[in-house]
């Protein structure tokens, strides 16, 4: 299944009208990007009274139908929380919500999206060994979510 930005919006307004009730406003940016450790990620930046969100999907991994949907909405959950003032963790909040999907729709969310295949052509990348001063750097920095966005590479 190819990913595109016209198709993630598509998705994101029927999956907002059936399992959030059309709570949530679309996102800033939706965008598709090569990553290879993660399948989807969900960033915001609250400036000032406005708060510009970014949901990204990963172009190197091989969705089903089913399987996209499940990253839309486990992206879905962590906007929900950033627009309630909330941390975007897979906390409590995160596994509650992710409870009543089930119960409500049948559809089980993952925290981790281990049973999403990388596409073929990205099946031999090596993982480059990262130093560990940078590892150490990262876990110090990250309770404060200090440059977060340069580690990107240690998740």
């Amino acid at each position: 299944m190819e990913i595109t930005e016209p198709l993630m919006k598509e998705r994101f307004r029927a999956l907002n009208r059936e399992i959030f009730d059309g709570q949530l406003r679309m996102p800033t940016k939706m965008r598709v990007r090569k990553m290879i450790r993660a399948v989807g990620r969900m960033d915001y930046n609250k400036n000032g009274k406005r708060m510009r969100t970014t949901i990204t999907i990963s172009s190197c991994f091989d969705f089903t139908p089913t399987t996209f949907d499940e990253v839309m909405i486990h992206e879905m959950i962590h906007l929900a929380h950033a627009l309630q003032g909330h941390r975007t963790s897979h906390g409590w909040r995160f596994k509650a919500e992710c409870r009543r999907i089930y119960k409500e729709h049948g559809i089980v969310i993952h925290r981790i999206a281990k049973h999403i295949p990388l596409k073929e052509q990205y099946k031999n990348i090596k993982k480059t060994k990262i130093p560990l001063y940078e590892k150490v750097i990262y876990y110090l920095l990250y309770p404060l979510r200090i440059f977060h966005f340069f580690f990107d590479r240690i998740l």
